[in-house]
C-alpha cells in the first residue's frame, strides 16, 4: 500500500497464475486496484503541518532576539521550542 497523502492510499495487487487446459498451457495475471481514503490520518498530517510550522516561527523569534542580544528571551523561546 502507497500513502498518497492527504489520507489517501493505493493498493496495488497482483497474481500469475499458469493453467493446463486441454494440453494447452494458458497464463492469467489478474491485477486489482483500490484506493482507500484514511480521514483521521488526513487530520494527524494537518496537525503535524500546523505543529511544524508553530515551531518554525517560534525558532525565528528567536534568532531575532538572539540578534537584538536578549539572550534570556532566546532560551525561553527554545526551552518552549524543545518541551513541546
Amino acid at each position: 500500500m502507497i500513502y498518497l497523502g492527504k489520507g489517501l492510499g493505493l493498493c496495488v495487487l497482483s497474481d500469475y497464475k499458469q493453467m493446463k487446459f486441454s494440453n494447452e498451457n494458458f497464463s492469467v495475471i489478474d491485477v486489482t486496484a483500490g484506493l482507500t481514503y484514511n480521514y483521521n490520518s488526513y487530520l494527524h498530517e494537518l496537525e503535524l503541518i500546523s505543529k511544524s510550522e508553530k515551531t518554525l516561527i517560534m525558532f525565528n523569534r528567536g534568532l531575532a532576539e538572539f540578534k537584538k542580544r536578549k539572550i534570556l528571551m532566546t532560551l525561553k523561546l527554545y526551552l518552549m521550542i524543545f518541551t513541546g
